[in-house]
């Protein structure tokens, strides 16, 4: 048996580069879309346990891991934009609407601290070590992280001449975790971003 004690998932800073376009249907209202270089991911420190049972005793196996995972993605928004006028020059807007993304790249790497209990050698084997892997690649065979996200960013920001400036929250809904993991965890984007930006 196995069991997760803590899914330790934090924050990390990351990057959002891109171009956007914009087509305006009214003066208030319009339809906002580019393409953006993005990054995602997580810091993240857990345990778990595996439990062995034998006929004469049980033994706990405990490991800790800790790392940082690294995913880069290609995103193209779609958003609705309304935009409320306090003079010609200055405005306050609200976006709304979906993404989808396409992982491209993403080193990933960690450590793990732990000690095989079941090990006949003196109190048991050394299990620490240090694992790289690409985010979006295999390991021994295992995908690691789908490529595939797509979800809906709300957002809100000014514009004053021509620079822009506003906050944005992605709200993934794609479980990126491979089968079989998929079937009993989740795994999904969650990324708040500060965008400036100048209209040409």
């Amino acid at each position: 048996d196995a069991d997760y004690t803590d899914d330790g998932f934090k924050s990390k800073v990351g990057f959002n580069l891109g171009l956007n376009i914009e087509y305006s249907i009214f003066k208030s209202l319009s339809i906002k879309s580019g393409i953006y270089i993005t990054t995602k991911g997580a810091k993240y420190e857990y345990e778990t346990s595996d439990t062995h049972r034998y006929s004469y005793h049980t033994e706990v196996e405990k490991c800790k891991y800790d790392g940082t995972l690294n995913e880069y993605y290609i995103q193209i928004p779609v958003l609705g934009s309304y935009k409320y006028y306090i003079k010609d020059n200055f405005n306050v807007e609200v976006n709304v609407g979906p993404y989808v993304a396409y992982g491209i790249a993403g080193k990933s790497n960690g450590k793990v601290d732990g000690v095989d209990k079941t090990s006949s050698v003196g109190n048991g084997a050394d299990m620490s070590n240090s694992y790289k892997y690409n985010t979006f690649g295999k390991d021994n065979g295992q995908e690691m992280l789908k490529r595939f996200d797509c979800g809906l960013i709300i957002g809100a920001g000014v514009t004053y001449n021509k620079y822009y400036f506003g906050l944005q929250y992605d709200l993934g809904m794609t479980n990126l975790l491979p089968s079989p993991y998929s079937s009993v965890y989740s795994g999904k984007n969650r990324n708040l971003g500060l965008n400036i930006g100048y209209n040409f």
